[in-house]
């Protein structure tokens, strides 16, 4: 029997859903007092995946 493994990193950063994946949105962490609250509040809540993206994470994460 050979099995897959899951790509840990992937696994880590992504969730899957009902239609597709997400993850948090990047950009945040630190070195934020330069920028503007527009661009900080376009820097928060979910992103989701692409078509392509979505086809990639589903041979990264078979399980």
């Amino acid at each position: 029997r050979n099995l897959t493994k899951t790509h840990r990193a992937a696994y880590k950063r992504w969730r899957k859903t009902g239609d597709g994946y997400k993850r948090g949105q990047q950009g945040r962490k630190h070195g934020n007092a330069g920028f503007s609250q527009r661009v900080l509040g376009k820097r928060s809540g979910i992103a989701y995946a692409t078509t392509q993206q979505a086809k990639q994470l589903k041979r990264l994460m078979p399980y």
